[in-house]
């Protein structure tokens, strides 16, 4: 027994429909999330969480990309969607909160971007994705200064450890994610080119 013509278009256009999109974006950034290498020397993970935030926001339009990451937090408050199994308010004053608070920023800024450049070259979407990358590299930093004093392990707001920990252990997987996403958009263009169109 089939469907009808119309319940399949009506079908169509819920998987169409923003909040579905959005709901995907942040299913995508969960399963990414999961993915994480510890380092030793600082608490922050080398997580995939950012490849998602470059690959949605070149993906999507502003409106959508920022929907998925702000979905994303807030399933956070409740579902074990980042790493490990922790979610609630925890995960907001720990000491990756600060990442977490430059994803919508982030996210926004590389799909205006993309959009305003339409279609940029390789080398104008790494430029994109590196400045989001410092973005989330900076707040992330400056929230775990914040932490560490918060939390009486320094006796001030140290810059210079939260950089040391927060952000330099981690400039050279950020340039293999932007170079992953340069690379993954010129495969992409390269068979719609030829194979797709």
């Amino acid at each position: 027994m089939g469907y009808s013509l119309a319940t399949k278009f009506h079908v169509l256009r819920i998987l169409n429909s923003p909040i579905v999109k959005m709901l995907e974006g942040s299913l995508f950034l969960a399963l990414l999330a999961k993915i994480a290498l510890p380092l030793p020397f600082t608490p922050i993970l080398v997580t995939f969480q950012t490849l998602g935030i470059f690959c949605i926001g070149v993906a999507c339009s502003p409106w959508i990309a920022v929907g998925s990451v702000l979905a994303y937090l807030m399933e956070g408050m409740f579902l074990p969607v980042f790493y490990g199994s922790g979610c609630g308010l925890t995960a907001f004053y720990g000491p990756t909160a600060g990442y977490l608070y430059a994803f919508p920023i982030a996210v926004l800024f590389i799909s205006a971007l993309y959009r305003r450049f339409a279609s940029p070259s390789g080398y104008v979407l790494a430029s994109i994705l590196t400045a989001a990358a410092l973005i989330i590299l900076v707040m992330g930093s400056l929230w775990l200064s914040y932490y560490f004093y918060m939390m009486s392990i320094t006796e001030s707001i140290d810059l210079v450890r939260g950089f040391q920990l927060g952000a330099a252990p981690f400039i050279v997987g950020e340039a293999l994610k932007i170079l992953l996403v340069v690379q993954g958009k010129s495969a992409m263009q390269f068979f719609q080119k030829h194979y797709f169109s």
